[in-house]
């Protein structure tokens, strides 16, 4: 018979072998002592003596996140990985904290793992409520670090049963502007120092791109005779979207990046191999020219995409063909029976409704770009 006890910060497991010589183990928990005294009781039932079926050649959970953040490798964006990364290592950090000394094994995933994790996101790391339940989603979520071990023939056996904790309410989103061409084009023409803050900023206005597509262009993406872009597979965001794509773009963006130098390599050429995107002097362009109030929260590639959205549908663009700009959701008819090629002469057309930004930088009131 196996007795549990509470000793110190811990449990212990009392028991004799077959042979009646006493041995015992300590857990971290009641819980977890309990089991452990189910299963000495049932292998002595047996005849036999119970032995750790976790051996020093059983993974931890190092081990266990490596070959995750591996195989999502395979089907996540770039960016949705550094983020992912970032979670698994937050994760490893915090569980040997918990845990100073040992090998780290997965029986450590618990809701208050869980729960201590995010408290250690905010209160250690110094991240906000709102990044630090992104993180924990990387980690509980359908598509986290726990659901996928659970489900991996590898790990499913040592890997306890997947839990999730509630999490609190995300900070309120991002005000919601009236921001149109004239207010991006005051924010792109405000002087600045690096080259490619106005650059990457003109192809966002001109072709409403996401963020890490604007950045993972090649010139030999642009077809500059035709004005046509290819979106490749891997810069795609849905389903839909990595099968790649090709749209036109307006003659004034080929106009503006005739001009651009040497090309080949990226389409915006950024210093360093690292291609680190810092976003901290752009908002100060939108700041300064009054694009948008100080010190308003703001996604500047988000900005660009919406307005651009918005200045084409009060132009009379139709829905389905913005979206088949943008490369959002067209539904099965949409993306399936009608595809991109079949409407090319109205992306066309929709296109040509595009006005060239104004040049003259911040010396053309607010007013005056938009009577235009």
């Amino acid at each position: 018979m196996a007795a549990v006890t509470r000793r110190g910060k811990g449990w212990q497991v009392r028991w004799r072998t077959i042979d009646g010589r006493r041995t015992s183990r300590t857990c971290p928990d009641a819980r977890t002592a309990q089991r452990l005294a189910r299963e000495i009781e049932q292998s002595i039932a047996l005849g036999i003596d119970w032995q750790p079926c976790h051996t020093a050649e059983d993974p931890q959970i190092s081990d266990i996140a490596e070959a995750f953040l591996h195989d999502r490798a395979r089907t996540c964006k770039q960016a949705t990985l550094v983020v992912m990364t970032t979670a698994v290592n937050h994760l490893l950090a915090y569980t040997r904290q918990v845990q100073r000394t040992g090998r780290i094994r997965a029986d450590i995933l618990r809701k208050s793992t869980l729960s201590g994790l995010h408290q250690y996101l905010v209160e250690t790391v110094g991240v906000s409520p709102t990044t630090a339940n992104s993180y924990v989603r990387h980690i509980q979520g359908r598509k986290g670090l726990w659901n996928w071990g659970a489900n991996d023939d590898r790990f499913a056996d040592i890997m306890p049963r997947p839990r999730t904790i509630d999490l609190p309410a995300d900070a309120v989103a991002l005000p919601q502007l009236d921001i149109r061409w004239p207010e991006c084009d005051m924010a792109i023409d405000w002087p600045s120092a690096r080259a490619w803050h106005r650059r990457s900023m003109l192809v966002g206005r001109y072709t409403m791109l996401r963020r890490s597509q604007i950045f993972g262009l090649l010139w030999s993406d642009v077809d500059m005779e035709r004005a046509l872009l290819r979106i490749r597979p891997e810069l795609g965001k849905s389903r839909q979207e990595r099968r790649g794509r090709l749209i036109p773009v307006s003659q004034h963006l080929i106009d503006e990046i005739a001009g651009w130098g040497t090309r080949e390599g990226h389409l915006i050429a950024m210093p360093g191999a690292a291609r680190v995107i810092n976003e901290r002097p752009l908002r100060q362009k939108w700041y300064r020219s009054g694009a948008v109030p100080d010190g308003t929260r703001i996604q500047i590639y988000h900005l660009l995409r919406k307005a651009g959205m918005r200045e084409l549908a009060l132009r009379g663009v139709s829905m389905d063909i913005i979206k088949a700009l943008v490369g959002h959701n067209r539904g099965v008819t949409g993306d399936v029976y009608v595809q991109t090629a079949g409407i090319m002469p109205l992306m066309r057309e929709a296109v040509g409704h595009i006005t060239p930004t104004a040049t003259s930088g911040r010396t053309v009131s607010l007013e005056a770009r938009r009577a235009k």
